[in-house]
């Protein structure tokens, strides 16, 4: 597979590495700076999901696909919130579509770099938070970081506000727009490039957080939110993003 592949991807020009498993990926990723890293999950040694984590520790912004033939949601859902970029299932329905994927990752890679280089390292962020009723107050009582400054929108107002307030990070809580949620996300990837984004969920289907992979969502918690889990999964989730705000 890593030979097709590498075949595959010189043939569109690429510059191509390959390595039989994580330890030496890594040691090929600090020798270059590369802009695509595809990896398999299930690696001799290393996990491929270890290799990820240590990957997005150094690097927040290289672009990742995860290849795996064993696609569930639990594991689509644990590789999000890892920060992978692509998620694909083997076998490939199409080896030329996997190449078409990942050239349009490189551009987005490019583009993340170029506005990180833009944007000032550290200070509060302005989180947009979707949410109704209940929830809404509920959510309230896990964003009361002093410094941050919290907008409160409906579904209607997610959208224009997201791109007006110019957010660090927009929050969708998805039991308030069950029907909406991939849509939601779509369009503030789409509207407000240079926001990160965290959905709420419950029960999504694989397709769906496959999605939201597509999207470059950076955190999918589908915890309910009294459980005594979802205060320490959320601030995790925030803090990662300021985190990455501040590079």
């Amino acid at each position: 597979m890593m030979d097709v592949l590498t075949i595959a991807f010189r043939n569109r020009g690429w510059h191509v590495d390959g390595a039989a498993n994580a330890d030496d990926a890594l040691a090929l990723f600090r020798r270059a700076t590369p802009d695509v890293i595809l990896t398999d999950k299930n690696l001799p040694g290393m996990s491929g999901v270890e290799l990820i984590r240590q990957l997005r520790a150094a690097d927040e912004l290289v672009g990742i696909v995860l290849m795996t033939a064993y696609g569930t949601v639990e594991s689509a859902r644990d590789t999000l919130n890892l920060g992978v970029d692509e998620y694909v299932e083997k076998p490939f329905a199409s080896l030329f579509g996997v190449v078409e994927s990942a050239d349009a990752l490189r551009r987005r890679v490019v583009e993340r770099r170029r506005v990180a280089s833009l944007k000032p390292a550290g200070g509060p962020l302005t989180i947009v938070v979707a949410a109704t009723g209940a929830r809404r107050d509920r959510l309230a009582a896990h964003l009361q970081a002093a410094n941050d400054r919290v907008v409160w929108v409906d579904q209607d107002g997610l959208k224009p506000q997201a791109r007006s307030e110019r957010a660090d990070l927009v929050i969708i809580d998805g039991p308030s727009f069950p029907e909406e949620i991939t849509c939601l996300a779509a369009e503030i990837r789409t509207r407000a490039r240079s926001s990160a984004c965290l959905v709420l969920g419950e029960a999504l289907s694989l397709s769906d957080v496959k999605r939201l992979i597509q999207l470059e969502v950076k955190a999918l918690i589908e915890v309910p939110l009294d459980s005594p889990r979802f205060a320490t999964m959320f601030a995790g989730a925030v803090e990662r993003i300021r985190k990455s705000k501040a590079r």
